[in-house]
């Protein structure tokens, strides 16, 4: 009877250090709205994505900013129409971006015309990043 009590003893303290370990497991999706204002952690040299709802069609358009870009640089962006086609339907922007070295970096995301100077963002966003 002991030995079975220790036997559950340690299966339960080998699934708590896997549990805390699973805590730094990267993210295998694109990160979106959803986790901008939490922080995210990374290991350096780690590709991720961000994919945002976009609407070019309407004049508007995200606009990323790094806030260090020695830390942390921008790969890529593109964007896909909604599947029907739809002049005016909102789309998805995609952003690739890169983790060069260790340190925090924020993504602040606005959403603008960019051609408009004088016209404030409807939506400003921040993704804050700790890599490691």
């Amino acid at each position: 009877m002991k030995f079975i009590f220790a036997i559950v003893a340690l299966v339960s303290i080998m699934g708590c250090e896997t549990s805390k370990s699973n805590q730094l497991e990267l993210i295998q999706r694109p990160f979106s709205e959803v986790d901008a204002g939490q922080s995210i952690v990374l290991s350096t040299g780690k590709t991720f994505e961000i994919e945002l709802p976009e609407n070019p069609t309407t004049g508007y358009a995200w606009k990323m900013e790094v806030s260090n870009p020695s830390i942390l640089k921008e790969i890529s962006h593109s964007y896909t129409a909604h599947e029907g086609g739809r002049l005016g339907a909102v789309g998805e922007g995609l952003w690739t971006f890169r983790t060069l070295s260790i340190g925090s970096v924020d993504i602040t995301a606005s959403y603008e015309r960019p051609w408009d100077d004088n016209d404030q963002p409807t939506k400003v966003i921040t993704f804050t990043l700790q890599v490691q």
